[in-house]
């Protein structure tokens, strides 16, 4: 597990977050529009042991959906960065 960094857009598929959040060394989480989350997605974004940021765009996303996840992880804004930028400042 390298992943350190993760933006989810609207995807389908996609009924929860439980496998992308096993990344040990995750960093920073960013959803994108809608993006269906299971009703332990929150809490475990939220007790994640290396997640220091967390961002929902939620443009098409009705406030009553977006929030309340917003305000149980209750962690700083994820930088917006290009990817470029998120590699050269590892290196």
């Amino acid at each position: 597990g390298q992943l350190r960094r993760l933006h989810v857009g609207s995807m389908k598929g996609i009924e929860e977050l439980a496998p992308l959040l096993d990344a040990p060394r995750l960093e920073e989480l960013e959803l994108a529009k809608a993006v269906s989350l299971a009703a332990s997605d929150p809490t475990h974004i939220a007790e994640h042991p290396t997640l220091l940021a967390f961002s929902w765009f939620a443009e098409d996303v009705p406030n009553k959906v977006w929030v309340p996840v917003v305000e149980r992880v209750a962690k700083p804004n994820v930088r917006p960065m290009h990817a470029k930028d998120w590699f050269d400042a590892r290196l």
